[in-house]
């Protein structure tokens, strides 16, 4: 064999090691690293202090939280457009998890002018039994939308129908913590998805 066809010979070789240890690496690469889809991580962030009245008759504060996983989001039962359409994604996610699964789905009233517990109950449950209604007063749920980086337009005026309100998904970690922000989140799917990569990094 002359040495220009051991030379070729030693590339070939040193290619195939190559492929098949990239293709090593990206099937044996934990899950826990791949990229999310829609939500971001942050530096976990303390929730302030709330009480909110809940549809489900327990109330919503900081340390009944903790233990489990929430996710929250601000709106109005009067919202005409992205409200309803992030509850029937939150819907299939809740429903899509196992029964025994203590996951929290919480939709806070950015409009408690107009919204109560009984329409608020109803519009949620309207959706899915697994989606509680959050509703406190004005200066309590501009507070917490504040501390959590949610715009909210001023919802005191009464001639004001509509609330402009940042379309996000909060999640909330068992330590009581906002640990990731999803910004309009595309589907179910990608919602859960999202979950499990985060849950498998904090574990």
């Amino acid at each position: 064999m002359s040495v220009l066809q051991r030379s070729l010979l030693l590339l070939c070789i040193m290619v195939l090691i190559a492929i098949g240890l990239g293709t090593w690496r990206q099937q044996s690469q934990p899950m826990h690293t791949m990229p999310l889809l829609s939500a971001t991580e942050i530096p976990s962030v303390k929730l302030p202090s709330f009480t909110l009245e809940s549809t489900k008759g327990v109330e919503i504060t900081p340390e009944k939280l903790k233990g489990g996983w929430s996710f929250m989001y601000f709106g109005y039962t009067s919202c005409p457009d992205i409200c309803p359409a992030t509850l029937a994604k939150l819907k299939v996610a809740a429903e899509s998890l196992p029964e025994n699964d203590n996951t929290r789905f919480i939709f806070v009233s950015a409009d408690p002018m107009r919204d109560n517990l009984e329409n608020l109950d109803a519009y949620v449950s309207a959706f899915s039994d697994r989606i509680e209604g959050g509703l406190g007063t004005h200066e309590q749920v501009a507070t917490l939308a504040k501390a959590l980086y949610v715009f909210l337009s001023n919802s005191q005026d009464p001639n004001q129908e509509k609330i402009d309100h940042s379309d996000t998904l909060l999640l909330i970690n068992p330590r009581g913590e906002l640990t990731a922000i999803y910004n309009a989140p595309a589907s179910a799917d990608v919602i859960l998805s999202d979950f499990q990569h985060i849950k498998e990094r904090s574990s």
